[in-house]
């Protein structure tokens, strides 16, 4: 470090192909230097990563992190998400295509339980989950974050013990803040640093960053996003409910996988959904400006995404999350956006697509993002002020 330059171990889940999780260190990075804040800027997954191909920021591994805090102290970023608990083998089993296949059975799943080989594999065998690190002397932050404590147990007194020592946490929905409270740990509310997307990226810079499918924004369509293991287990019915709503407004389908990660992996169902009918338009996005670019253009989102959704708030687009199953959306909307609560469906419910769409409001939608937006911008400015 040189001058005035701080330093910044930014950690989160940045080393997957899942669109949320790779905008998290962008913006923060974005948003340092629009506050013009000299920073020596490290970002840091659980392994290696470089996925700049898919407009990511690379990222170096836990044990590197661990040996940088180590060695120069700084200031430690926890990056937002679901980052309240996951574990060292869930989040293992995101990234390596053959742990999460061996995984599925039960023997190894009984011996990996007892010795645990990513904590082995990928840390110093001293972080009991990996975005709860040891502070050591780094000043720790933790930025719009989400999750829960579960049950009782010594591991959730360790956690909490962590997280007294943190210097700021904030935290993005009610469920999250009631589950610190309960362990008496300090929080603050805040929106998902996600929702300032739309200030950061135009619509023109986003259609100068996007391959071919640009010309879709003369057309009018529907995005379609569901997650490999939150989708519909009649996908037969319920694409063809889709398809006669979209055809009453007028809509085209488009299919498109924002998550493409090992347990995610978007795009095996929705490939399925794809061969139901000839209607439907397939798209592999080629990085996250183009998923960013569709949802913006999009006349409605449709989806399983948390990130979606926000998206979509961020640009002012309609959406309707589908599964009432995923907890982390609906606490989320229940949260920021009471008004859209009934915006929350089962795969059963989508006959009711156009009737929602009809009632949409956007001027409440806007009045909301306005106020979100300035709430996560200081926010961001507030952990600024307290870098060493």
């Amino acid at each position: 470090m040189s001058g005035n330059r701080k330093i910044l171990h930014f950690l989160s889940a940045s080393d997957r192909i899942n669109y949320g999780d790779l905008l998290f260190p962008i913006i923060f990075k974005k948003m340092l230097e629009i506050h013009k804040i000299e920073v020596d800027f490290d970002n840091y997954g659980i392994v290696n990563s470089d996925l700049s191909h898919f407009g990511a920021l690379p990222t170096k591994s836990y044990k590197k992190f661990q040996e940088a805090v180590n060695k120069t102290k700084g200031n430690i970023i926890v990056g937002g998400g679901e980052v309240f608990f996951p574990n060292w083998r869930t989040l293992y089993s995101f990234i390596n295509p053959y742990y999460a296949y061996v995984l599925k059975f039960k023997i190894f799943r009984k011996l990996d339980q007892k010795i645990n080989l990513p904590k082995i594999l990928l840390s110093k065998h001293s972080s009991i989950i990996p975005f709860v690190p040891i502070k050591g002397s780094s000043e720790l932050f933790f930025n719009s974050v989400g999750g829960r404590f579960y049950g009782e147990s010594k591991q959730n007194v360790i956690v909490a013990n962590l997280l007294r020592e943190a210097n700021f946490i904030s935290v993005r929905d009610k469920r999250t803040k009631e589950s610190l409270n309960t362990y008496n740990i300090n929080s603050v509310l805040v929106p998902d640093s996600a929702i300032l997307m739309s200030e950061l990226f135009s619509l023109n810079f986003l259609k100068s960053k996007i391959s071919e499918v640009s010309n879709l924004e003369r057309k009018k369509y529907l995005f379609l996003q569901l997650g490999i293991n939150k989708g519909p287990k009649e996908i037969n019915e319920f694409a063809n409910q889709l398809l006669k709503q979209a055809s009453n407004m007028d809509l085209d389908i488009i299919l498109c996988p924002i998550g493409m990660a090992p347990n995610h992996e978007d795009h095996r169902i929705l490939e399925e959904i794809n061969k139901v009918s000839n209607r439907f338009k397939m798209i592999i996005p080629r990085d996250i400006y183009d998923i960013m670019y569709l949802i913006a253009n999009a006349k409605i989102f449709i989806g399983t995404s948390l990130h979606g959704i926000i998206t979509a708030q961020s640009f002012n687009i309609p959406f309707v999350a589908l599964n009432k199953k995923i907890e982390k959306t609906q606490v989320y909307i229940n949260t920021w956006m009471p008004y859209y609560q009934n915006y929350i469906l089962d795969f059963d419910e989508i006959n009711q697509l156009e009737i929602l769409l009809n009632k949409w409001n956007s001027k409440n939608l806007e009045d909301y993002t306005r106020e979100q937006k300035m709430l996560a911008n200081k926010n961001l400015t507030t952990i600024f002020s307290k870098l060493v």
